[in-house]
């Protein structure tokens, strides 16, 4: 398992989903990120994907007003999946991953 992951096994369908804690971002505006999550093959865009964002943004939003999501450039798939829960496109910009600076979609959704 990656190192600082949290890890969770869906007993139906016996496969990992590995995902980040969240990070606060702003303390003073109350914004967190979340970390990466990756999902096997299997739960992609669907049912288990979904509660799982939502799990994730009820736990930040006890806390939180903003919550950021950060996606590659390239990962399309991502992208459209933040748009299918409500994520808003803020901007691109570099991120520092693994010592090198990658291009990444920033998406924000807001508490209700």
């Amino acid at each position: 398992m990656p190192e600082n992951f949290f890890e969770l096994q869906p007993t139906l369908f016996g496969h990992s989903i590995y995902l980040r804690p969240l990070q606060i971002e702003d303390a003073e505006h109350r914004e967190m990120a979340v970390g990466f999550t990756f999902l096997s093959r299997l739960h992609w865009g669907g049912k288990v994907n979904a509660e799982m964002k939502d799990l994730m943004l009820a736990h930040a939003f006890k806390w939180a007003k903003r919550v950021w999501f950060h996606v590659g450039i390239d990962n399309i798939r991502s992208q459209k999946a933040m748009e299918k829960i409500g994520g808003k496109l803020s901007h691109t910009a570099l991120r520092t991953l693994n010592g090198s600076p990658v291009m990444h979609c920033y998406y924000f959704i807001d508490v209700d």
